[in-house]
């Protein structure tokens, strides 16, 4: 799930294993665009799932 807005973009992520999501989330800031900066990650856990939210923003150069 990715979400766009005016301060940003949300990617949620989940897993009931928690290399597993690890990996997930390690996969996803691997692929980010180079102009990208990650604002937060904030993880949770509700029973045996585990959810990281990542909030980023696509930075535009204004010379």
């Amino acid at each position: 799930m990715s979400e766009t807005g005016g301060h940003g973009q949300i990617r949620l992520l989940t897993s009931t294993d928690a290399e597993l999501l690890e990996s997930r989330i390690n996969a996803f800031l691997a692929g980010l665009p180079p102009n990208a900066a990650v604002i937060d990650i904030k993880i949770a856990a509700e029973g045996t799932m585990l959810v990281a939210l990542i909030h980023y923003k696509e930075l535009q150069a204004n010379w």
